[in-house]
């Protein structure tokens, strides 16, 4: 991160974030959508695997399994069978992703990787901040931030189901 971005974070708690990667679209069984542009510059590695899944159609017919007040998550391949609410889900099997350090703070709209320990890299769950969350410091890869859509994000319940995600055409690997 530059001197002056720092500063500016430091100073103002916010950093207009613009990633510039390929977009993913998120659709739900409800007929909403969402779209996230992810950051191939801070986190090559992460968006070239999440891509990927994306592309083989891991996420689709997965539930929300975790909605709070700040935070939603998703990516347990578990959810196609199990209620999102079962204690099992939320620790399915884990997709090894590389820790890259985030260029911003987990502000919202930020979108990352769960991980089972800070700074060790993703577990192909993805998680969305509803609202800033700077206790998350710089623990977490970012893969990128939400463009469109933010308010569709705010109205998810834990449960809803993910009907597909797509990599939309434009940017890419």
């Amino acid at each position: 991160m530059s001197l002056l971005v720092a500063t500016l974070v430091l100073a103002t708690g916010q950093v207009n974030y613009q990633p510039k990667g390929p977009k993913l679209e998120v659709f739900l069984e409800s007929g909403r959508s969402f779209v996230i542009e992810t950051d191939k510059d801070a986190s090559p590695l992460t968006v070239a695997n999440i891509v990927r899944l994306v592309k083989s159609g891991y996420y689709d017919a997965l539930r929300i399994h975790r909605v709070e007040s700040w935070v939603i998550q998703w990516g347990d391949p578990q959810t196609r069978t199990l209620p999102a609410w079962d204690k099992r889900v939320g620790h399915g099997p884990p997709v090894p992703m590389p820790f890259e350090p985030p260029p911003v703070p987990f502000d919202r709209g930020v979108v990352g990787l769960s991980s089972k320990l800070k700074g060790t890299g993703g577990d192909g769950q993805i998680f969305i901040v509803k609202k800033d969350a700077p206790h998350l410091g710089a623990n977490y890869t970012i893969l990128g931030k939400v463009i469109v859509g933010m308010e569709v994000v705010d109205g998810i319940r834990k449960g809803d189901r993910i009907s597909r995600m797509i990599v939309l055409a434009g940017r890419g690997f």
